[in-house]
Protein backbone atom coordinates (compact mmCIF):
# COMPACT_ATOMS: atom_id res chain seq x y z
CA UNK A 1 0.00 0.00 0.00
CA UNK A 2 1.05 3.47 -0.78
CA UNK A 3 0.35 5.84 1.60
CA UNK A 4 1.77 8.75 -0.29
CA UNK A 5 3.99 10.62 -3.36
CA UNK A 6 5.53 13.61 -2.77
CA UNK A 7 7.31 15.90 -5.27
CA UNK A 8 9.79 17.60 -2.91
CA UNK A 9 7.83 19.30 -0.16
CA UNK A 10 4.04 18.31 -2.32
CA UNK A 11 2.03 15.76 -1.70
CA UNK A 12 1.05 14.43 -5.07
CA UNK A 13 -1.37 11.39 -3.37
CA UNK A 14 -4.56 13.55 -2.53
CA UNK A 15 -6.65 9.68 -1.97
CA UNK A 16 -6.07 6.07 -2.63
CA UNK A 17 -7.52 6.23 -5.81
CA UNK A 18 -6.61 10.48 -6.89
CA UNK A 19 -3.66 12.29 -7.48
CA UNK A 20 -3.17 16.02 -7.44
CA UNK A 21 -2.70 16.76 -11.21
CA UNK A 22 -2.44 20.16 -10.34
CA UNK A 23 0.60 20.77 -9.76
CA UNK A 24 2.65 22.44 -12.51
CA UNK A 25 5.22 20.07 -14.62
CA UNK A 26 9.52 20.88 -14.30
CA UNK A 27 10.01 21.24 -17.64
CA UNK A 28 13.82 21.03 -18.89
CA UNK A 29 15.16 22.37 -22.98
CA UNK A 30 18.47 22.17 -23.45
CA UNK A 31 20.42 23.48 -26.55
CA UNK A 32 22.14 20.67 -28.18
CA UNK A 33 26.36 21.31 -27.63
CA UNK A 34 27.32 22.49 -31.18
CA UNK A 35 25.00 24.78 -31.60
CA UNK A 36 25.55 26.05 -27.94
CA UNK A 37 25.85 29.78 -29.51
CA UNK A 38 29.37 29.38 -27.79
CA UNK A 39 28.76 32.22 -25.37
CA UNK A 40 29.48 32.28 -22.08
CA UNK A 41 28.12 33.49 -18.73
CA UNK A 42 29.93 34.15 -15.43
CA UNK A 43 28.43 32.62 -12.82
CA UNK A 44 28.76 31.07 -9.56
CA UNK A 45 27.10 27.97 -8.30
CA UNK A 46 26.74 25.86 -5.47
CA UNK A 47 25.92 22.62 -5.74
CA UNK A 48 24.40 20.46 -3.10
CA UNK A 49 24.20 17.06 -2.74
CA UNK A 50 21.68 16.02 -1.02
CA UNK A 51 21.46 11.69 -2.18
CA UNK A 52 24.76 10.22 -2.47
CA UNK A 53 26.49 11.05 -6.05
CA UNK A 54 28.29 8.34 -7.39
CA UNK A 55 30.22 8.30 -10.87
CA UNK A 56 33.69 7.19 -11.08
CA UNK A 57 36.80 8.98 -11.85
CA UNK A 58 39.92 7.91 -13.86
CA UNK A 59 37.89 4.16 -13.02
CA UNK A 60 37.37 5.02 -9.12
CA UNK A 61 34.45 6.35 -7.56
CA UNK A 62 35.89 9.54 -5.40
CA UNK A 63 34.31 12.82 -3.87
CA UNK A 64 37.76 14.61 -5.61
CA UNK A 65 36.57 15.95 -9.11
CA UNK A 66 37.11 18.94 -10.97
CA UNK A 67 34.40 20.63 -12.91
CA UNK A 68 35.41 18.39 -16.08
CA UNK A 69 34.91 15.51 -14.72
CA UNK A 70 31.52 16.64 -13.04
CA UNK A 71 30.09 17.89 -16.40
CA UNK A 72 30.76 14.47 -18.02
CA UNK A 73 29.01 12.64 -15.91
CA UNK A 74 25.98 15.39 -15.91
CA UNK A 75 26.56 15.13 -19.59
CA UNK A 76 26.36 10.92 -20.14
CA UNK A 77 23.51 10.97 -17.70
CA UNK A 78 21.40 13.42 -19.78
CA UNK A 79 22.48 11.28 -23.18
CA UNK A 80 21.18 8.35 -21.49
CA UNK A 81 17.78 9.75 -20.12
CA UNK A 82 17.09 11.92 -23.52
CA UNK A 83 17.73 8.40 -26.08
CA UNK A 84 15.75 6.41 -23.88
CA UNK A 85 13.02 8.76 -23.44
CA UNK A 86 12.52 11.39 -25.95
CA UNK A 87 13.57 13.04 -29.16
CA UNK A 88 18.21 12.86 -29.05
CA UNK A 89 18.55 15.52 -30.45
CA UNK A 90 21.42 16.07 -27.65
CA UNK A 91 24.01 13.69 -29.34
CA UNK A 92 26.89 16.00 -30.73
CA UNK A 93 29.71 15.55 -29.26
CA UNK A 94 30.56 17.51 -25.52
CA UNK A 95 34.21 19.14 -24.98
CA UNK A 96 34.37 20.90 -21.44
CA UNK A 97 34.43 24.67 -21.89
CA UNK A 98 37.38 24.84 -19.37
CA UNK A 99 35.48 28.37 -18.10
CA UNK A 100 34.99 27.60 -14.56
CA UNK A 101 36.46 25.43 -11.71
CA UNK A 102 35.41 23.48 -8.80
CA UNK A 103 35.93 26.89 -6.13
CA UNK A 104 35.19 24.83 -2.74
CA UNK A 105 34.93 21.16 -2.63
CA UNK A 106 32.84 20.42 0.75
CA UNK A 107 32.03 16.84 -0.22
CA UNK A 108 32.79 13.70 2.20
CA UNK A 109 32.34 10.04 1.35
CA UNK A 110 28.90 8.50 2.62
CA UNK A 111 28.17 4.83 2.66
CA UNK A 112 24.98 3.41 3.60
CA UNK A 113 24.23 -0.62 3.74
CA UNK A 114 21.77 -1.55 1.09
CA UNK A 115 20.01 -5.24 0.74
CA UNK A 116 21.53 -6.88 -2.73
CA UNK A 117 17.95 -8.82 -3.63
CA UNK A 118 20.46 -10.47 -6.54
CA UNK A 119 23.49 -11.07 -4.52
CA UNK A 120 21.67 -11.99 -1.48
CA UNK A 121 23.68 -9.56 1.09
CA UNK A 122 24.10 -6.27 2.52
CA UNK A 123 26.49 -4.00 0.18
CA UNK A 124 27.81 -0.59 0.76
CA UNK A 125 26.24 1.80 -1.61
CA UNK A 126 27.88 5.62 -1.10
CA UNK A 127 27.95 8.87 -3.18
CA UNK A 128 29.42 12.41 -2.11
CA UNK A 129 27.56 13.71 -0.14
CA UNK A 130 27.88 17.81 0.59
CA UNK A 131 28.09 20.83 -1.17
CA UNK A 132 30.76 21.77 -3.89
CA UNK A 133 31.26 25.40 -5.19
CA UNK A 134 31.84 25.90 -9.01
CA UNK A 135 32.47 29.08 -10.49
CA UNK A 136 33.57 31.07 -13.84
CA UNK A 137 32.27 31.04 -17.66
CA UNK A 138 29.63 28.26 -18.31
CA UNK A 139 28.27 28.16 -21.83
CA UNK A 140 24.62 27.69 -22.27
CA UNK A 141 25.13 24.07 -22.30
CA UNK A 142 26.62 23.44 -19.46
CA UNK A 143 24.56 25.31 -17.33
CA UNK A 144 21.15 23.50 -19.02
CA UNK A 145 23.36 20.71 -17.95
CA UNK A 146 23.50 21.93 -13.96
CA UNK A 147 19.22 22.34 -13.96
CA UNK A 148 18.97 19.01 -15.26
CA UNK A 149 20.55 16.85 -12.79
CA UNK A 150 18.97 18.94 -10.61
CA UNK A 151 15.52 17.98 -11.74
CA UNK A 152 16.47 14.32 -12.92
CA UNK A 153 19.71 13.37 -10.52
CA UNK A 154 23.24 12.51 -11.39
CA UNK A 155 25.51 9.68 -11.82
CA UNK A 156 25.16 6.20 -11.01
CA UNK A 157 21.93 4.50 -8.91
CA UNK A 158 19.37 7.52 -9.46
CA UNK A 159 17.20 4.03 -9.92
CA UNK A 160 17.80 4.23 -5.62
CA UNK A 161 17.25 8.07 -4.99
CA UNK A 162 20.98 8.53 -5.77
CA UNK A 163 22.65 11.65 -7.19
CA UNK A 164 19.61 14.23 -6.04
CA UNK A 165 21.49 18.05 -6.60
CA UNK A 166 20.29 21.29 -5.26
CA UNK A 167 21.18 24.13 -7.13
CA UNK A 168 22.25 27.63 -5.74
CA UNK A 169 22.67 30.26 -7.40
CA UNK A 170 25.64 32.52 -5.55
CA UNK A 171 25.89 36.37 -6.10
CA UNK A 172 29.57 37.99 -5.54
CA UNK A 173 29.05 38.11 -1.60
CA UNK A 174 27.99 34.34 -1.49
CA UNK A 175 24.06 34.82 -0.86
CA UNK A 176 21.45 32.62 -2.96
CA UNK A 177 21.12 34.85 -5.84
CA UNK A 178 17.95 32.64 -7.37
Amino acid sequence: RIDGILDGDRPLLVDEDHMNMSIESDLWECPPPEHSSGETREQALMVQALSPLRFKVMGRYTHRFDAAALTACLHRRMQTLCSQYGGNDTAGEYRFSEGFRVAENRLEWKDYTHYSARQKKAMRLGGAMGTLEVEGKFSEYETALFRFAEIFHAGKNTNFGLGKLKLFYLNQRGENDR
